[in-house]
């Protein structure tokens, strides 16, 4: 494709002003829309034409019977905002090309989710020698990364076939509350030979796109570590429950700090007594708690404390069991003096932490 992707940027950039379009969970700060008819192969903008801002309009762009035409629609329904575009490009006879492009600044004052599908179909004759492209880049400020980066076009240079329909597969992007974000979308057609007279082609398209807030999850319930103490080396098994199509990450640090991977339930060895973050999220959005629940997996070797309420009465059962028949996961609490066994010359020093207040 003779442009580079997302070529509109530099006719669109730099507009960020006041927010334009306000409910309480989302701030549109600057919503922009070009249609372009560009002739040559110098990629001289012939007929152009840019919006901002509409809640509803049609971009007209021509040059003599070439023409990109661009219908931009918004609507809130609550909160949500749903944005709709549709593209209808013609050329007939040049050499160049037609294109729709666009901007979306915004800013999800809570998480929400966006959701996004996107087509363009292309019927040219096979005689014009071309390439019809159609991309989507979702890009984060804050973490300056590009959360979706998507785009296809046609199979090859002679639009063999010279009919076909692009695709971006239907996508649900998490977003995160204080961000600020950039959707840039382009659906344009090469042409790179002009064709014999009378020769003419069409492409149009259409891509929808809504930003809904989260429907907020409760906390897990539950939170657990199995077992909650243990010695260095030995393994402890996270669990907590969540509602129906729901999950758990777990993290370190705080709540959403460090993600600790495998999933749901994952199996840990801290190196020292470590607390874990249990987050809910929903599957299907990936909304998430604003709240974690948490299970602490403490490190007890040589305490003699097997329960966690300090060395007393209910540890003794448990100490003697394990003088008794060693071979235990446990031997290493029982292990006071830390000789790598649990023996009789434990027995002071668990009588001493037990009479010590």
């Amino acid at each position: 494709m003779r442009p580079s992707r997302f070529a509109i940027i530099p006719l669109l950039a730099g507009v960020l002003v006041e927010p334009v379009h306000t409910r309480a969970d989302l701030v549109v700060t600057q919503w922009s829309l070009a249609s372009a008819v560009h002739a040559d192969s110098g990629n001289n903008i012939v007929g152009s034409n840019t919006v901002q801002n509409p809640y509803f309009n049609l971009i007209h762009a021509q040059s003599g019977n070439s023409y990109a035409d661009t219908l931009y629609d918004m609507s809130w329904s609550g909160d949500s905002a749903a944005f709709n575009i549709t593209s209808d490009h013609y050329m007939a006879q040049i050499d160049g090309r037609v294109s729709t492009g666009g901007l979306i600044y915004f800013t999800p004052r809570f998480d929400s989710t966006l959701s996004l599908s996107a087509y363009y179909y292309y019927d040219w004759p096979a005689s014009v020698f071309g390439q019809a492209g159609l991309a989507i880049l979702i890009y984060d400020f804050a973490t300056e990364e590009r959360i979706y980066d998507q785009g296809v076009q046609g199979d090859n240079i002679g639009f063999d076939p010279p009919h076909g329909t692009l695709i971006l597969p239907a996508a649900t992007v998490a977003l995160i509350a204080g961000h600020d974000y950039i959707v840039n979308i382009e659906a344009l057609t090469d042409q790179f030979n002009a064709g014999p007279p009378a020769t003419s082609g069409q492409s149009s398209g259409e891509i929808h796109i809504s930003i809904t807030p989260c429907a907020e999850p409760a906390p897990p319930t539950s939170p657990t570590a199995t077992p909650d103490r243990i010695c260095v080396g030995q393994t402890s098994t996270l669990t907590a429950s969540v509602g129906p199509g729901q999950t758990v990450d777990w993290y370190t640090g705080s709540c959403g700090d460090s993600l600790v991977p495998c999933g749901a339930s994952p199996v840990v060895s801290p190196a020292a007594t470590q607390t874990y973050y249990a987050r809910a999220r929903v599957i299907s959005s990936g909304c998430v708690a604003a709240t974690c629940s948490t299970a602490t997996v403490t490190i007890a070797n040589g305490t003699g404390d097997f329960d966690g309420g300090g060395v007393q009465d209910s540890d003794l059962p448990t100490f003697v069991d394990i003088l008794l028949s060693p071979g235990t996961p446990q031997d290493c609490i029982a292990d006071m003096n830390g000789d790598g066994a649990p023996d009789g010359r434990d027995v002071q020093m668990w009588t001493d932490a037990h009479l010590t207040p």
